[in-house]
């Protein structure tokens, strides 16, 4: 627990804040994956995940797999998030997903302050991210 002083320099405990079940699940597939496991089985064996939207994102980093190298490397998120495929998910969240994240966690939020630069490198690398046909609700 880190220890800072509040107003009446007495020190106050700040409890660990854990990153989302969501993030966390999806960066152990996206681990799997790595190592030439079924992204489907992983996904749907796994009862803590949204399956749907996880699919979706997974997928789309796979077809953008060599832009989200290019925009972690221009960044320092992997010196601050040593999980590289935490890193990576929550990277393409915030870039090809939703463009936001969720909680407060010490990852979630160094991902967060790098928005600007984040989507500047993808910006100054060129090509346009790949998208899936895939559709949403309400699409058609």
């Amino acid at each position: 627990m880190v220890e800072c002083e509040d107003q009446n320099n007495q020190p106050e405990r700040y409890r660990k804040i854990n990153v989302p079940t969501q993030y966390r699940q999806a960066a152990k597939i996206l681990q799997q994956i790595s190592e030439g496991k079924s992204l489907k089985d992983l996904v749907y064996n796994n009862k803590h995940i949204r399956v749907g939207t996880t699919i979706a994102l997974l997928n789309k980093i796979q077809a953008n797999e060599r832009q989200l190298e290019h925009i972690i490397g221009k960044t320092e998120i992997l010196q601050r998030i040593p999980n590289k495929f935490l890193a990576k998910y929550l990277v393409a969240e915030l870039i090809f997903g939703r463009g936001e994240l969720t909680g407060y966690s010490r990852p979630v939020t160094c991902v967060r302050s790098f928005h600007e630069q984040l989507k500047q490198a993808l910006l100054d690398f060129g090509e346009q991210p790949q998208h899936q046909n895939l559709y949403h609700k309400g699409e058609t």
